[in-house]
């Protein structure tokens, strides 16, 4: 394609991405008017959905038609900026629309339920990890916090549910759920595609397994052995919960973790262990004499060098 038709493709795109601009700004002072008229909420929302699928259908014609891979990754890259920001932005309205939606209330008063009202202002606050699919390792912690907070949550609508599912993905997780409708129907439907995609056990269980042999420190200090000691027991409770025991794969994981380990910290292992043939290889083994370095490094003075402390440590003194 010539240049000049990939310039009038991004002139139609310029003035779509204004429109957008206009009507986000319109939003943006009904919600400081605090306005409560759905009906021109929704229809600068159905707008901004339209302008953004114009935008995104000339996004593809230009991306086909660059030839230079530099222009072509300079425009992706803004691509990706533009469209994060402003899916972003119309969620949030989204979001605000449906809080205008009545709350349920107590079946004796017209009054809202305070215990109601006080869940939804303090789930309103709650921070949600978000998921963007390029990390499995996220994926337990995004979705035992989504479901424990909103999927089981018996206080908020379907509708409301599918609204905070997009707040709490973005791309490319997000654009799994590319064309679902928010409705009570599509949650269920989109939350599903979700943790067939990333939920699979035996993906989960062998990326930790694989993070896990990969631990590694990098120098001799209290903060870090102590990081070393949080992870090893964050990843075992990660795979307790996929039924995988830690004999499965203690004495294949601790021996690569226990080599990699600075020389020092070895020796202190090495001193310290109640049983020296198992520190390298068990679990526990490993984390309780790795708990008697935290204690010892944590009682060093700070007015004494980190070369005589690793000295005292792996004589297995304080």
């Amino acid at each position: 394609m010539a240049g000049a038709a990939i310039t009038k493709l991004k002139r139609s795109r310029g003035g779509y991405k204004s429109c957008l601009t206009n009507s986000f700004k319109k939003l943006d002072d009904l919600a400081v008017e605090k306005s409560k008229d759905e009906i021109s909420l929704n229809s600068l929302l159905s707008n901004c959905i339209a302008y953004m699928e114009n935008i995104k259908t000339l996004d593809h014609e230009i991306i086909s038609s660059i030839e230079d891979e530099t222009q072509l990754d300079e425009f992706c890259q803004e691509c990706d900026n533009y469209r994060f920001t402003a899916n972003k932005k119309i969620e949030e309205f989204k979001f605000y629309v449906f809080k205008l939606k009545k709350i349920p209330t107590d079946p004796k008063s017209d009054v809202i339920s305070p215990k109601v009202n006080n869940f939804q202002t303090k789930l309103g606050k709650l921070s949600l990890p978000i998921l963007d699919g390029k990390n499995i390792l996220d994926y337990p912690n995004w979705f035992d916090s989504f479901s424990n907070a909103v999927d089981k949550n018996n206080h908020i609508t379907d509708v409301e549910k599918f609204t905070r599912l997009r707040m709490c993905l973005k791309e490319p997780a997000l654009s799994l759920i590319d064309g679902f409708t928010i409705s009570s129907k599509n949650y269920r439907a989109a939350f599903d595609i979700i943790k067939l995609r990333y939920g699979d056990t035996d993906e989960i269980v062998r990326a930790y397994r694989k993070a896990f042999k990969n631990i590694r420190v990098q120098n001799y200090t209290l903060d870090s052995v102590r990081e070393l000691s949080s992870k090893i027991q964050c990843y075992k409770r990660v795979l307790d919960n996929y039924d995988t025991a830690v004999n499965t794969y203690e004495s294949i994981i601790f021996p690569e973790i226990f080599e990699s380990l600075p020389q020092a910290l070895k020796d202190s292992l090495a001193n310290r262990a109640s049983n020296i043939k198992n520190v390298d290889c068990r679990y526990d083994e490993f984390c309780s004499t790795l708990q008697k370095v935290i204690d010892t490094l944590s009682k060093t003075r700070p007015n004494v060098s980190v070369e005589a402390n690793a000295a005292l440590l792996a004589r297995g003194t304080t």
